[in-house]
């Protein structure tokens, strides 16, 4: 107790001292009347400014600064060249065509004059028949259709009948032939008929029209020629006469006028 004594009274002067201060400083600064300024309009200058601010003399600033610590001027910015418009490019010329060379043309060899067709060997004609020639002379008896002594070479041709065999095997069909002589035109009309028999003078096949006409008359008359020349079962042919084919000839003018 006896050492906090002076402590607890030292703090309780303090305190004490503190107040009464405090007391006596309060009511000045309460009762002091408050002084009108005008207000005047303050410029602040910071203190780089003043610092910044430009030497009296430039010329011993030049001197006496270093020239290292000179700020540096800003490069010079060039402008940026403009790029050139490219020239338009010329258009190529067209190329111009590479001529085609010319075909030779196939030379035309001269021409040759046509060779005339070849007609076909008519059956060999025996002159015509003579149909009064026919109706005067005697028939013949009947004779042998092969020769009498001799034999025919093999691979021969038969013997061609001549005018009068032809004749002798003419009169046979006119006795039975019967034309039509009222048609009109029928003296213009010729038949020319083709014919085959055999050896002993019977007919084998058809007897054939070589020139048949369109008409009335001609197709008349063709009938009753073709008609006649089937009647006779056999005929009388000449001597040495062989199987073959001949052509008989009938001119209708004749036959109409001996009736």
């Amino acid at each position: 107790m006896a050492n906090g004594a002076p402590s607890f009274l030292g703090s309780v002067l303090l305190h004490a001292g503190v107040i009464g201060l405090a007391l006596i400083a309060w009511p000045k600064e309460a009762d002091a009347p408050r002084e009108m300024m005008a207000t005047v309009p303050v410029s602040i200058v910071s203190e780089m400014t003043v610092l910044a601010a430009a030497p009296d003399n430039p010329a011993d600033e030049l001197i006496t600064e270093d020239g290292s610590s000179s700020p540096e001027l800003p490069a010079e910015v060039l402008p940026e060249p403009v790029p050139e418009a490219p020239p338009t490019p010329r258009p190529d010329p067209a190329p111009r065509p590479t001529p085609r060379p010319q075909a030779e043309q196939p030379r035309t060899p001269p021409r040759q004059p046509p060779s005339p067709p070849q007609r076909p060997t008519p059956p060999r004609e025996e002159p015509g028949l003579n149909l009064g020639e026919l109706s005067e002379r005697p028939q013949r008896g009947t004779t042998s259709g092969r020769p009498s002594t001799g034999d025919s070479g093999a691979g021969q041709a038969p013997r061609a009948m001549g005018r009068a065999d032809l004749n002798s095997v003419g009169t046979q069909v006119t006795p039975n032939w019967n034309p039509p002589c009222h048609l009109p035109g029928i003296d213009e009309v010729s038949l020319r008929v083709q014919v085959r028999m055999s050896e002993d003078g019977r007919l084998i096949g058809s007897p054939r029209v070589l020139n048949p006409r369109s008409d009335a008359t001609g197709r008349a008359a063709s009938d009753s020629i073709l008609r006649a020349i089937r009647i006779p079962p056999r005929y009388r042919m000449p001597v040495g006469y062989e199987e073959q084919d001949f052509i008989l000839t009938f001119p209708l003018e004749q036959a109409c006028r001996n009736r």
